[in-house]
């Protein structure tokens, strides 16, 4: 991770000097540094949807997009498309 780099890839481009001053003022380092995921791996791999009534859905992060779609959000209600069909309930 670079601050410079990460600015220009994710921040619209008027705010990119602000960010590097604001990085520089909190002591991060300018130059690269590594991203270890070693300890969340296992986390990472999968996406998980919770909702405020203890549902919970998850699948695979490479691939989520393909297998889950946020059709609509709408009050208490939230409709959902999971490709694949029903193989087991407990």
């Amino acid at each position: 991770i670079e601050t410079e780099e990460f600015g220009i890839k994710y921040l619209e481009s008027k705010t990119h000097d602000e960010y590097a001053h604001f990085m520089r003022s909190k002591g991060f380092p300018e130059i690269a540094i590594s991203k270890d995921t070693k300890l969340i791996n296992r986390q990472l791999a999968r996406r998980k949807l919770s909702f405020n009534n203890d549902i919970k859905i998850t699948a695979p992060s490479t691939n989520f997009s393909d297998l889950v779609k946020i059709l609509e959000v709408e009050g208490e209600h939230t409709l959902i498309r999971v490709k694949g069909h029903l193989i087991g309930q407990v």
